[in-house]
């Protein structure tokens, strides 16, 4: 080495964060650690133990090269999240490795294989996978010796919620003839998503599969370890705009849009210094208002912007809108 730099890895920490991960998003089947491109340059194998002992259970590579190396080593089950020649399936059925299926084409050259495989969706990054619903029916629907495993896609810029909720939309458009709840795994965006939205129906990092409704309990579902992670406190219905807020006990709050019968996130607040006493939508459903327990009060328009904000006493606990819209009433805690 002729450069005196080196990156100093350290792999008790790597494990202990796993952990930590796992203990925050708890209640998943399974937990995928992304190692391709050697673990992004951190000597794969010895970060690869580091990950597995941390209790991650599945491994995302790019390439069958990446994955017959750490097959060498460990028994963990491998997805490869690129294209693997059809000639070398053979291969990775005698390795136990996981293939993405990206079209219809690629699945008619492999349709006669006993393999796991993963159906990758496009979204929208235009790298790679289905972008047609009829593409995927005929794909899922066509008996074969394939086992899909996996149903899967990639949400590339989940700062962008407008964007982010287009992709989901279009990976319910694509999936919705299919009940996703007999698919093992369900595995969808980055492990930022996690944090920044509920469950639409798993996630990437952590994956596992989503509680079925009936048509007469409510279309979506608060996953605890997510978005809120704690109880529900409060809901407010805007049946004007036909959405729906809700806030939990840490003062996380959603709103949630109905588009075509199902509800998507549409914004969140996590102001994280106070906790929301109460939340209202006005009688036209044109303005929300919320309030902290600190003596925040802030009111928000319904197309997501803000409007207006104060800062009273601590000790708020109802807010509500008069019936023409114009003034909020906000009631205070009697002091002993």
């Amino acid at each position: 080495m002729y450069r005196n730099t080196y990156a100093k890895v350290n792999l008790e920490n790597i494990k202990k964060n796993v952990k930590t991960i796992i203990n925050n998003y708890s209640g998943y089947k399974y937990y995928i650690g992304v190692v391709k491109a050697d673990t992004y340059g951190h000597n794969s194998n010895k970060v690869i133990k580091s990950i597995i002992d941390g209790g991650c259970n599945y491994l995302a590579v790019s390439s069958l090269e990446e994955a017959l190396e750490i097959r060498k080593d460990f028994s963990t089950p491998i997805i490869c999240l690129g294209i693997i020649d059809s000639k070398y399936i053979d291969i990775c059925i005698n390795n136990n490795i996981d293939i993405t299926i990206p079209n219809i084409n690629y699945f008619n050259e492999i349709k006669t294989k006993k393999v796991n495989a993963h159906i990758k969706i496009d979204t929208g990054m235009n790298r790679l996978g289905i972008k047609e619903k009829s593409e995927f029916n005929k794909i899922f629907n066509t008996n074969t010796n394939i086992n899909i495993k996996g149903i899967y896609t990639h949400i590339y810029e989940t700062t962008n919620y407008e964007n982010t909720l287009r992709q989901i939309s279009k990976f319910k458009e694509i999936t919705n003839d299919i009940d996703l709840n007999k698919i093992d795994m369900i595995h969808i965006a980055q492990s930022d998503t996690l944090i920044n939205y509920p469950k639409i129906v798993t996630q990437v990092l952590p994956v596992s599969r989503e509680e079925s409704f009936s048509q007469n309990q409510a279309c979506f579902q608060f996953i605890p370890n997510i978005q809120h992670r704690s109880s529900i406190s409060l809901i407010s219905w805007n049946n004007i705009y036909d959405k729906i807020t809700t806030v939990d006990t840490d003062g996380v709050l959603v709103v949630w849009q109905n588009r075509k019968g199902i509800f998507d996130i549409e914004m969140v607040n996590n102001r994280q210094e106070s906790y929301i006493k109460d939340v209202k939508w006005s009688k036209n459903g044109e303005y929300i208002c919320f309030i902290y327990e600190d003596g925040q009060i802030y009111t928000g328009l319904v197309n997501g912007n803000h409007d207006w904000y104060n800062c009273a006493e601590k000790g708020l606990c109802f807010v509500e809108f008069s019936p023409d819209n114009k003034k909020i009433l906000i009631a205070k805690k009697r002091e002993k």
